[in-house]
């Protein structure tokens, strides 16, 4: 979407490429806030009085959904009419033009002089929205930890105890803050290379572009590992249900795809030479569906009993 001429294989305009650069802002901080608001709310949810019903209900959806839009919008407009977007090596951002005019007394800068100071922004925000995270997920994990430990008087003499439920808390906790971390690790070094403004004294263009591609790969991968984060604790709980099954067989029934998952079983038992009671085997895809739509989250909801 850059402007013809301005970088290989550009076919836009100014118009395509401020298009392009107002969305990424706006991803940016929309994605900040909204993964910081959903640790706050796995967080309310194991406090007394935050029952899932009650979050369900449509004043407490909105005051939860609406200000991660507002927000990246306040933070995606202005730059739009102080000419920040610009192109700059494959694709267009807060930039100025020509790309290293800000701070350099031999060249004027066109547009975006502001640009440094406006990314220093918006990815201090994305900082302050991955502190958030961590802290949040730490307050769930002392929360759990504080309830388990509470259970340990109704443990009889010589009974160890268990923290089984703080330990998946935080394990789940880790992947759903690295999920984050892992998407949006490439900015912060790109961002700290432009603070410092080396201007390619210690980097060489291969290595620029290569920062540059790094970024580009990760930057869309957030969804993929946030389906991780979402299947791996129903992925558990079917090895545990089902120890006879392969981890492909586990994995095809947790992803949906019974058919192959019966397939692939079905083959191990040939192989094996044993065989599963009908009763005993996995339910119809609606069946596993109505169980996930009960129990959306294992580790979540043994959390909110234990509340």
């Amino acid at each position: 979407l850059a402007p013809k001429g301005s970088m290989p294989y550009a076919a836009g305009n100014m118009a395509t490429c401020t298009f392009q650069g107002a969305v990424f802002v706006f991803s940016l901080i929309y994605f900040a806030t909204a993964y910081a608001e959903l640790a706050g709310i796995y967080w309310l949810m194991v406090q007394p009085g935050w029952a899932q019903s009650k979050m369900k209900r449509k004043g407490i959806r909105y005051g939860f959904t609406l200000p991660p839009v507002l927000i990246g919008l306040c933070a995606a407009i202005p730059p739009i009419f102080f000419g920040l977007y610009n192109p700059a090596v494959f694709n267009c951002f807060l930039n100025d033009q020509p790309v290293g005019c800000h701070g350099n007394p031999e060249v004027a800068c066109s547009r975006g002089e502001e640009s440094e100071h406006a990314q220093i922004a918006v990815f201090s925000y994305v900082l302050l929205g991955n502190l958030a995270i961590v802290v949040f997920i730490c307050l769930l994990v002392y929360t759990v930890y504080k309830q388990e430990k509470k259970s340990d008087q109704y443990l009889s003499e010589g009974q160890a105890k268990n923290r089984k439920i703080t330990i998946n808390t935080a394990w789940q906790g880790v992947r759903y803050s690295s999920a984050y971390f892992l998407t949006y690790f490439m900015s912060y070094v790109i961002l700290g290379y432009d603070v410092i403004g080396d201007d390619g004294r210690n980097i060489s263009e291969a290595g620029l572009y290569t920062l540059e591609y790094v970024f580009v790969m990760l930057t869309p991968l957030m969804g993929f590992f946030n389906a991780g984060v979402y299947f791996y604790p129903r992925y558990s709980a079917k090895r545990q249900q089902n120890p006879e099954l392969t981890k492909m067989s586990c994995l095809c029934l947790v992803l949906g795809f019974e058919g192959l998952g019966k397939r692939l079983s079905d083959r191990r038992r040939d192989k094996t030479g044993t065989s599963t009671p009908d009763d005993a085997r996995s339910g119809s895809a609606q069946e596993e569906e109505e169980k996930e739509e009960e129990r959306p989250d294992e580790d979540l909801m043994a959390i909110i009993d234990a509340a």
